[in-house]
């Protein structure tokens, strides 16, 4: 499953011990005297990526899922006979699962004000080939 998150940025919150003020932006008005404060990852600013990266730890790690040791992209989660598979890539999910309640991510993420523009199986993913084994018993 490829599941794609909308805005992804825009779901960080910057830290209040980096502030940052924006210049004037044509159509906006705002007070002689103030500034723009940005409360959110912006596209474009320095640290954006790194804010998305923690919020998505946080996100994974609420859920129970473990970063692997070797890939700091990769998220892990065993229960019982299932294993789930999560590898992040900026605000790309490629979820690997033989859990058949996995398709109820999309709505537990939703639940925490996610916007999700995209969750469904694919066949290609960053040049992969991607091939499903609907037999296969467990998790390889």
């Amino acid at each position: 499953m490829l599941l794609d998150f909308k805005g992804a940025y825009l779901h960080t919150k910057r830290p209040t011990t980096h502030p940052v003020y924006l210049n004037r932006i044509p159509g906006i008005n705002v007070p002689e005297g103030k500034m723009i404060y940005l409360n959110k990852g912006l596209y474009g600013t320095v640290d954006a990526g790194n804010l998305w990266r923690q919020t998505v730890e946080e996100l994974l790690s609420k859920r129970d899922y473990k970063q692997a040791k070797n890939d700091p992209c990769l998220f892990i989660k065993r229960n019982k006979n299932y294993t789930t598979f999560i590898c992040t890539w900026v605000d790309d999910l490629l979820i690997v699962s033989n859990d058949p309640e996995i398709h109820n991510f999309r709505t537990d993420l939703e639940k925490d004000h996610f916007e999700i523009s995209h969750f469904a199986p694919i066949s290609k993913y960053l040049g992969t080939q991607i091939d499903y084994n609907r037999e296969a018993k467990t998790a390889v």
